[in-house]
């Protein structure tokens, strides 16, 4: 932001310099304005690097770059009294940009220590205010300053749509980087299934509304069979891709309306949405298992062959979830201990 406004003072300084020319001015005038125009740019720069406008706060910082501004303008009306009134037009024209950086009540305060500023100034230069526009170079320079003063503020809208756009844009990338940092950390690294958490508060939130009428609802817990062997036999890198293979049996098999998570380890859970019968679920997860036994697993290594297990349970309306996966759970054992390879229904309550 502080090279435009190195070019402004740059600019101001050329006009200046014609106005020396023709006697309206003081011959120093000219220097003297950008010297401390590109002391008061460098000097916010270097503030900057050094972290001050992190520590004031980015609003009082520009209030304070905007009072220095203010100061360097006045100081020039006073000092060429008879163009005064051009530097108390560019004191507006200044004072107008913080409402690009700075809100409502910041601006205000810039206005009320700008005004009185220039009061102070129309004080102590009294009648020799003036509007230098005699000569025929005077109405051209003063044209030009005065063209300056349009151009600036027309920049300075230009700037101000920039900022706008650049922010929302940065708003867009920041939304969709939280997003993302969201949706990471609701899914499961190895399998980009949900993990726990994320499933247990879908479980909760359907249980909720199964309660105020929603439709109705299952829970299968599978486990793959004898998956220690797998990891033991052929390594954990096979038994991390026989995971990520499983999980995506799981996704391709499920409609978009049902959700799969990993529940732990080589378990994972299915939440079976808008199934009223438990012989319903039994019969969907079951086809999972079939198709779970029919797959090429050889293609993660030969000789591989994998089947599961699971349990199934239809929901209560009221029953917690902690028992409802209890039962669900239960069911799985016995799935397990009856020989593997087998979905089987829970028990009632």
């Amino acid at each position: 932001m502080q090279r435009p406004v190195l070019v402004f003072y740059l600019v101001d300084a050329v006009v200046l310099t014609g106005y020396s020319a023709l006697s309206v001015v003081p011959t120093w005038l000219a220097a003297v304005h950008l010297l401390l125009g590109a002391a008061s740019c460098a000097g916010a720069v270097a503030a900057v690097r050094a972290g001050w406008h992190r520590r004031v706060g980015e609003h009082w910082f520009s209030l304070i770059n905007t009072m220095i501004a203010v100061s360097v303008l006045l100081s020039m009306a006073m000092a060429a009294p008879r163009i005064a009134a051009m530097f108390l037009m560019t004191v507006v024209t200044v004072v107008a940009t913080l409402a690009i950086r700075a809100p409502p009540r910041m601006l205000a305060l810039a206005s009320v220590l700008a005004l009185a500023g220039m009061v102070g100034t129309l004080a102590t230069i009294g009648s020799d205010l003036g509007l230098a526009f005699g000569s025929t170079g005077e109405q051209a320079l003063t044209t030009v300053w005065l063209a300056l003063l349009l151009i600036k503020g027309s920049a300075i809208n230009v700037v101000g749509s920039l900022l706008k756009h650049e922010l929302t844009k940065a708003n867009e990338r920041l939304t969709e980087a939280l997003r993302l940092v969201e949706s990471l950390a609701a899914r499961d690294d190895l399998t980009g299934l949900l993990n726990r958490r994320s499933a247990m508060a879908a479980l909760n939130e359907q249980q909720r509304r199964h309660l105020q009428g929603a439709a109705p609802f299952a829970v299968a817990l599978l486990d793959i069979d004898h998956f220690k062997q797998v990891n033991d036999r052929f390594g954990h890198q096979a038994g991390d891709e026989v995971l990520r293979r499983f999980a995506h049996l799981l996704h391709e098999a499920l409609p978009a309306d049902q959700t799969a998570a990993r529940h732990g380890g080589e378990e994972f859970l299915l939440l079976l949405r808008g199934v009223a019968e438990l012989d319903a679920a039994v019969a969907a997860v079951d086809r999972l298992r079939q198709r779970v036994q029919d797959h090429d697993w050889s293609r993660v290594a030969e000789g591989l062959a994998l089947t599961l297990s699971a349990g199934v349970a239809l929901a209560d309306p009221g029953e917690p979830v902690d028992r409802l996966l209890e039962r669900t759970d239960q069911a799985l054992y016995r799935a397990k201990a009856g020989g593997r390879n087998t979905v089987l229904p829970a028990s009632a309550d």
